[in-house]
């Protein structure tokens, strides 16, 4: 691959950004600092406009979020609240975790959560109960949308809330966590030889992580 094919994309924000769409409690970013994201990627991949998520943002209202940094100093006061972004789409995908057929209820458990059937601890992880843990791969498609190409995703537990949002650009998304696959790249487009265009979406720690590199090796 040349330095031509490679486009990097700024994740710099002002302090106001931060201020507002990442997690006070937590190091992830709020479904907030997703979108923004999301929105730059999508400038960066020719994404049309009119073929993007809505930033129709929901907010839980419980149970609030206290993340690694509440946890750290058992702050019960201090908390966030957790949102997603219910796409038009989203009940129309079809998810495989390790080859097995899931619901898009597996991404975001949004049935669970309006049920009331959370983790009651006031210091539990609801960024990966209400989104997904991390899985080693998974795939992502709308079967109704008539979209085309693959895009495979490469990402730390940064990107469990916005994969989504790509089911409806793409006919299929797969996405990887190097550091729950026992693969290289190279196995997942041997295996998945449509893939048309590769995204790393992660913390540059995780990067540059031996994971990370492992996975990138032939």
């Amino acid at each position: 691959m040349s330095a031509q094919e490679i486009t990097w994309v700024d994740g710099s924000v002002t302090y106001d950004e931060f201020n507002e769409m990442w997690y006070k409690t937590d190091h992830h970013w709020k479904t907030q600092g997703a979108y923004l994201a999301y929105q730059r990627l999508a400038d960066a991949m020719g994404i049309p406009d009119d073929d993007r998520v809505r930033p129709d943002f929901e907010a839980l209202e419980a149970p609030l979020f206290r993340g690694t940094f509440a946890r750290s100093g058992l702050d019960s006061d201090y908390a966030d609240e957790v949102s997603y972004v219910p796409t038009s789409y989203f009940d129309s995908l079809v998810v495989e975790v390790k080859g097995e057929e899931r619901s898009p209820e597996s991404l975001v458990h949004r049935e669970k959560y309006a049920a009331g059937n959370w983790d009651d601890d006031p210091f539990a992880n609801h960024y990966g109960e209400f989104f997904h843990g991390d899985y080693g791969l998974m795939s992502i498609s709308d079967p109704e949308s008539k979209a085309s190409g693959s895009l495979l995703i490469v990402a730390d537990s940064y990107s469990n809330c916005m994969e989504y949002f790509f089911a409806g650009s793409f006919e299929k998304v797969y996405v990887c966590d190097p550091r729950h696959y026992d693969g290289t790249i190279d196995t997942i487009l041997n295996e998945y030889p449509g893939v048309d265009d590769v995204l790393f979406l992660m913390r540059d720690a995780e990067f540059v992580s031996a994971e990370t590199l492992a996975f990138l090796s032939e």
